[in-house]
């Protein structure tokens, strides 16, 4: 059975530590040159190391970022871009998350939008990297991906894709300005779906912004759709939770 007004109108929102020993005190007659000690003009290796490891971190993204650029095209070449992505994904890629903002200014959220995601869902996954970007251009890189990226190569990564989105929708709302989420989650919720019968874990999230930001029949847009793919309950239940107040608040308010 169709999901649509009638039935989402009757819901409702719910909203061992030991003590520092002292140094031991040095004696008057100490030898000269004590095996195991070390003179304190002689460098340290362990200084440089993170250092080196680092810079060659950032020559493996850029390596990667040059992958990026020569394998967005065909779908064999995002076939094998994807693989090197899935490498390249994980502890080594967010252990230098924080420097990966500057390396998107190097893609075009449309044309390479499998190794953007890539690369920008390692940088948003960091709480750290989010604290130091709230609320500046970090939210306008990200909406813009949303609305700009290619719905084919984000498909590839619907987890990924699912983070960012939430991200964005979470930081719209510390931000107490819920508005600036809903065109971006909008194109976010027509690109991830594979036709317009497909309900989405992003519905919710959509509808929940827009009761937020008052923008009741901006809800509508989604609402209206005949739904008949569901695949989770959840998505479900919430998209009834928030869309039965929408539709009665669209009504209400002029």
């Amino acid at each position: 059975t169709p999901l649509g007004r009638s039935r989402a109108h009757k819901s409702t929102i719910r909203r061992s530590s030991r003590p520092v020993s002292s140094p031991p005190t040095r004696r008057k007659a100490a030898s000269r040159t004590a095996p195991d000690q070390t003179p304190e003009s002689e460098p340290s290796s362990k200084g440089k190391a993170p250092s080196a490891a680092a810079a060659a971190a950032m020559e493996s993204v850029e390596a990667l970022v040059a992958h990026i650029q020569g394998l967005s095209g065909s779908a064999d070449e995002l076939a094998q871009l994807h693989g090197l992505l899935k490498q390249a994904d994980g502890d080594a890629l967010r252990a230098h998350s924080a420097g990966l903002l500057p390396f998107l200014s190097h893609l075009h959220p449309g044309a390479h939008s499998l190794g953007y995601l890539y690369l920008l869902d390692s940088f948003v996954s960091s709480s750290a990297n989010l604290r130091a970007h709230a609320g500046g251009d970090l939210l306008v890189t990200v909406a813009d991906f949303l609305t700009s990226c290619s719905a084919d190569q984000i498909r590839m990564a619907p987890d990924k894709f699912l983070n960012v989105c939430r991200v964005l929708k979470n930081e719209v709302m510390q931000l107490n300005a819920p508005i600036r989420g809903i065109a971006p989650l909008r194109a976010a919720v027509r690109k991830i779906q594979t036709s317009s019968e497909q309900l989405t874990p992003l519905h919710a999230e959509y509808l929940m912004l827009c009761l937020l930001a008052k923008q009741y029949k901006a809800g509508l847009s989604v609402l209206e759709d005949d739904i008949f793919e569901v695949d989770q309950p959840k998505d479900l239940f919430l998209y009834c939770y928030y869309g039965g107040d929408d539709i009665y608040w669209a009504e209400e308010v002029p």
